[in-house]
């Protein structure tokens, strides 16, 4: 199978065999930016395809309303391309034709379009569902066409998002409690764990500890015999 691989993270020495791997982060990049998200990177692979095809602007910029949600949504510094795509797409957003993400913002009540609407409304229950094993869920809210099928997705996209709040503040309280009762805030790396902490939510937990105790984290969840963990640099000193 021939593969294009897309990427904005820092690449291994070894780089994968493939009919291109397109990432801003590898060393023989020539590229200006070096600091676009993920959804960034895709963008300007379509872009460039469009391009390529000689078609009309608008078939690519068309989806500066998604990219702009993902651009800010990964944290990545808002300068250069990615204000430029931050801006854009926040206009773009605010009259979107997307059935799926308008549901969304009518349904997260925020009333003015910026970036505290993405980074606090939108990214939060996009991210839930991957978090929850739904990661599908939130592809087909982007992609259905149908009103209903975009409602109903909404629901299921904030309920998803409730659970996830709830199991987050489940595992935080039972790791502080691992933590005092245990004195493990007095190591150099606090490690806490438990059978019953849901995978996909751990990450979250670790960044908190590691924000609260300024030490580096481990949270790991034990399933069918094996720990899968989450860890959390410090870089407050």
């Amino acid at each position: 199978m021939e593969v294009i691989v897309t990427d904005h993270h820092e690449p291994l020495d070894v780089i994968p065999d493939a009919v291109a791997v397109i990432d801003c982060k590898r060393k023989d990049n020539e590229y200006s930016f070096k600091s676009l998200a993920g959804v960034g990177v895709v963008f300007k692979l379509i872009q460039a395809l469009s391009i390529r095809m000689n078609l009309d602007e608008k078939e690519y910029l068309k989806f500066l309303d998604i990219v702009c949600i993902g651009t800010i949504s990964d944290i990545v510094p808002l300068i250069n391309e990615n204000r430029v795509i931050a801006k854009l797409g926040l206009k773009l957003i605010s009259q979107t034709k997307n059935p799926g993400l308008k549901f969304l913002l009518n349904s997260i009540g925020f009333k003015d379009i910026t970036s505290t609407t993405i980074s606090f409304g939108i990214a939060p229950r996009i991210n839930a569902c991957g978090r929850m094993g739904h990661e599908e869920d939130a592809l087909k809210l982007f992609l259905s066409k149908d009103l209903k099928e975009a409602e109903d997705i909404t629901i299921k996209l904030n309920e998803f998002n409730t659970q996830r709040q709830e199991i987050e503040k489940r595992i935080f309280d039972e790791a502080i409690k691992q933590i005092e009762s245990n004195h493990l805030d007095k190591n150099s790396v606090i490690v806490v764990g438990s059978e019953n902490w849901h995978h996909g939510v751990i990450g979250i937990v670790a960044s908190k500890i590691t924000d609260l105790y300024y030490k580096p984290s481990i949270l790991t969840c034990f399933e069918n015999g094996m720990a899968k963990g989450s860890r959390k640099k410090c870089t407050r000193f």
